[in-house]
């Protein structure tokens, strides 16, 4: 009968015996029916959800400041006791109570010690070099808030480049993370209206970037010999590009997509040595 009774108390307050305890026997925190029926009188009257006669229940003290946590602890009559690892990683604010032991939902016996760790937050790790949606899914595993800001940079597309807090330093839940994110290198497309078609490509090359002819002009080079004076010259030069010169690109994204360019036939005449004994007018 006895231990039907506190079996139904147990499940009234939704507690769950032994709840975050420690692998390590601890012969304070009271482990099941047995153990809570030796320390409660059949007569006893619950108070509050502290417990019941001698059984106390652990309040869960995570975030608050010490000061609270002792209150905490002394409504339900148990004591206070900082641990010899006063500082711990952890997402409650730095100063609160981080960690207990034992943890919050336990049973134990009425004056037991409970001990207290304070957060020291979470450390940052090092995210330089990372790609940026595995640190946004990694920092949302801790609900940490994010800003971010993308900019042009060397470094290849999606890559961290900068991150505050910086590896090591605390994360201020308040403040969040910063990250600096590379949109990679950006050029201004240059302008090569009229340039010879062949070196305009070799300029391109230069800078990485792809390029394709897509129309205009045939791109034949050839000359005719008109006069002993003068020779015609032809050879295709850049009339325009897509997208149009002064135009920010990355040059990683012309392998997929290069950039078009279109030609016209320029028709040049140079003049020739002529022959012995003849003057050109």
């Amino acid at each position: 009968m006895k231990i039907e009774i506190v079996i139904a108390c147990a499940a009234f307050f939704g507690l769950v015996f032994a709840s975050n305890a420690s692998a390590e026997d601890t012969p304070d925190i009271l482990r099941g029916p047995d153990d809570i029926a030796e320390l409660i009188d059949v007569e006893s009257t619950l108070i509050g959800a502290c417990g019941i006669g001698n059984v106390r229940v652990v309040p869960d003290l995570l975030g608050l400041s010490r000061a609270d946590a002792e209150q905490a602890l002394e409504r339900c009559a148990l004591r206070v006791m900082d641990s010899e690892q006063r500082s711990v990683f952890s997402h409650q604010p730095i100063g609160s109570v981080g960690q207990q032991y034992p943890g919050g939902g336990n049973f134990v016996r009425r004056g037991s010690i409970v001990s207290l760790s304070y957060s020291a937050g979470l450390i940052a790790p090092n995210l330089l070099g990372q790609n940026e949606a595995d640190v946004l899914s990694y920092l949302g595993e801790f609900e940490i808030p994010v800003r971010l800001q993308h900019i042009p940079h060397p470094a290849a597309p999606g890559e961290v480049v900068s991150q505050n807090p910086s590896s090591g330093e605390s994360i201020r839940f308040s403040l969040g993370f910063s990250l600096t994110v590379s949109e990679g290198p950006w050029i201004e497309l240059p302008n090569l209206s009229g340039v010879d078609y062949y070196e305009a490509t070799q300029v391109l090359a230069g800078l990485n970037v792809s390029s394709v002819h897509a129309g205009g002009s045939s791109l034949d080079i050839g000359e005719r010999r008109n006069t002993n004076c003068e020779t015609e010259v032809w050879y295709p030069v850049i009339d325009r590009t897509e997208p149009p010169a002064g135009r920010r690109i990355f040059p990683a994204d012309t392998g997929e997509s290069p950039i078009r360019v279109f030609t016209s036939r320029f028709v040049d005449v140079r003049l020739n040595e002529p022959p012995a004994g003849y003057e050109c007018q």
